[in-house]
């Protein structure tokens, strides 16, 4: 008896790093990177998620940065607050930035030599963006700062002298720009932005359905932490006005999605990705 409890043990403890090993070798690489946060890298897109601040990288590396050659693509996903010290830079590949409304600080070289980002928007939210947040970021030709009042660290090195700068007239972006020579673009004030997000990236794709589509016959299912399903996905959406939903494709559909296929009327769901992305 006391052989096959042994038997039993260590099967179950087997398994566990058997689900362990499975797990991790769904993403390039993952781990902690602040308190509560954590990063992820499938192929070009790197995701954090968590809530808090990403941690401050003064004298150190950030595991990201040895996939430098590769990363196209940053999330900050909904619950990230701060984007910490040259904590992205470097990353000479990186083209797309997503800041979700929960950050508010840029830190000191947060984004420094970012060679191939060309525009970025900042979001209402951030309330400050710290020295030498862009230097070196050549080919940053936009950037559009929501926050009239955002505090911009006093000096020229925050932002290269060929980045055009859009914000609200009478805004500190404004300041800064006539200060330090910089080309303002100022933002009607009277335009309508409304922001759809939600806790994830599978919830901000129910609320995108929720705002486009009252009922739909078909749906798009696809994995939210494949980028190209998904932007692959879209002319198919348009074609067939079928709304595409994410998933995080763990054990099984989560429940809100299933709510929302139901709410929609769908009867029919295409599934984008083979079984290693949607199972």
């Amino acid at each position: 008896m006391k052989k096959f409890s042994k038997l039993i043990s260590a099967i179950l403890v087997l398994s566990l790093v058997l689900v362990g090993v499975i797990g991790a070798a769904a993403w390039d690489a993952t781990g902690g990177c602040g308190d509560n946060a954590r990063y992820y890298i499938d192929d070009t897109l790197l995701t954090f998620e968590g809530t808090g601040g990403i941690g401050d990288y003064n004298g150190t590396q950030p595991e990201w940065r040895g996939y430098g050659n590769k990363l196209t693509t940053a999330v900050f996903e909904e619950g990230i607050t701060e984007i910490g010290y040259e904590s992205m830079a470097h990353l000479s590949k990186l083209t797309d930035v997503t800041i979700a409304s929960t950050v508010t600080k840029l830190v000191y070289g947060s984004f420094a030599r970012c060679t191939s980002l060309a525009e970025l928007n900042i979001p209402q939210t951030v309330t400050s963006i710290g020295d030498r947040a862009f230097i070196g970021c050549t080919a940053l030709n936009k950037i559009t700062i929501l926050n009239a009042d955002c505090a911009i660290t006093d000096s020229a090195d925050v932002l290269p002298a060929n980045t055009v700068i859009y914000g609200y007239r009478r805004s500190t972006a404004q300041s800064y720009a006539q200060k330090y020579n910089r080309t303002f673009v100022p933002i009607d004030p009277g335009t309508e932005v409304k922001r759809l997000a939600g806790a994830s990236r599978v919830d901000t794709s129910l609320e995108v359905a929720g705002e486009g589509w009252n009922s739909a016959d078909t749906v798009i299912l696809t994995n939210g932490y494949n980028f190209a399903d998904a932007l692959a996905g879209g002319p198919l959406s348009y074609a067939l006005n079928a709304p595409i939903l994410l998933t995080a494709n763990r054990a099984q559909l989560e429940q809100s999605v299933i709510d929302k296929i139901n709410a929609l009327g769908a009867t029919k769901v295409i599934i984008l990705g083979g079984v290693g992305a949607v199972n």
